[in-house]
């Protein structure tokens, strides 16, 4: 997959010319005078000059890595994957719109750092550290990763969703696979914040993953706070009564530690003595955390793979 992954890149970057430093005039039109450029904030200054000249080297000195990418394109870990990422990130429409932007169009937004028409596109605070944005070139290569995902799951679980996180636990190496409603993401444009359109597919550490996952949940989408804080939540009904109930939240961000975190929660109907009806209103509940990393199902898949053909 990284190989893949490379060339494709290496392909398109070999595409693209590079320009000198100072203003130039290209398919997007003549960029900012030296007046202008110098009457912007001085936080984006370097960044809209890295810009407007294609200089990658620079545009990647001010970047806070790892840079996000909507799954399932990869997150840009570094200098030496941005250099080479550029060309794919940076298009016509972003460079315009970096560029060219009056300086009266950059606006800061407290914490979050300054940004230019309405966050649309990019973040900077000191570095750039979101890129809203998603290029054509990158549109082009998200779409085949999907296909290649979706044929490598069983056929009933792959019409009507499309991925949307994978994350493995850090020490047991269960790996939560969540998809969104297709039909509920077209209808809300981009993102579904309630509502059961979520689908959580649990797999456990050595499992088939091209065959049905241990546990299938639904739920929804919570975005909360002025930081935007995302979390998934899922939950499981008893089969029978007096079974388990099972919840799980999954945060993107978690508070504590920044990373991904499961919280999974049973909830048990207590019996009660010489009895096998549950008591009414007695439960036990039992809370565990578990600590999560981002990773790629075809990535997985392949490593699944070379495991089978090893044994």
């Amino acid at each position: 997959m990284r190989i893949i992954y490379i060339t494709l890149i290496s392909f398109i970057a070999a595409g693209t010319i590079f320009c000198g430093c100072g203003s130039r005039t290209s398919a997007t039109g003549t960029e900012q005078d030296s007046a202008a450029m110098d009457s912007l904030p001085v936080d984006v200054t370097d960044i809209v000059k890295a810009v407007a000249t294609d200089d990658s080297v620079t545009f990647s000195s001010h970047v806070n890595y790892p840079l996000e990418r909507p799954y399932p394109l990869r997150d840009i870990a570094d200098e030496e994957e941005m250099k080479a990422y550029y060309p794919v990130l940076v298009d016509d429409s972003l460079r315009k719109v970096v560029a060219q932007s009056a300086p009266k169009e950059w606006s800061e937004a407290g914490w979050r750092g300054w940004t230019v028409r309405d966050g649309q596109y990019i973040w900077i605070d000191g570095d750039v550290y979101e890129v809203n944005y998603v290029s054509a070139k990158e549109k082009i290569l998200k779409d085949s990763l999907i296909k290649k995902e979706k044929e490598s799951l069983p056929a009933r679980l792959r019409s009507g969703w499309l991925p949307e996180w994978v994350m493995e636990d850090v020490e047991e190496g269960t790996l939560y696979r969540i998809d969104a409603d297709s039909m509920a993401l077209a209808v809300s444009g981009k993102e579904i914040s309630d509502g059961g359109s979520y689908r959580l597919a649990v797999y456990r550490k050595g499992g088939d993953l091209r065959k049905d996952p241990e546990r299938i949940l639904h739920g929804k989408r919570r975005i909360e706070g002025s930081a935007g804080t995302v979390n998934y939540l899922f939950s499981e009904c008893p089969i029978k009564e007096g079974s388990d109930s099972v919840e799980y939240v999954i945060e993107l961000y978690s508070a504590e530690t920044g990373a991904p975190r499961l919280h999974h929660r049973a909830k048990r109907k207590m019996l009660a003595k010489n009895d096998k009806r549950p008591e009414k209103g007695v439960s036990m509940d039992t809370v565990t955390d578990h600590d999560l990393k981002k990773v790629y199902w075809l990535d997985k898949v392949s490593d699944a793979k070379r495991d089978s053909l090893k044994n």
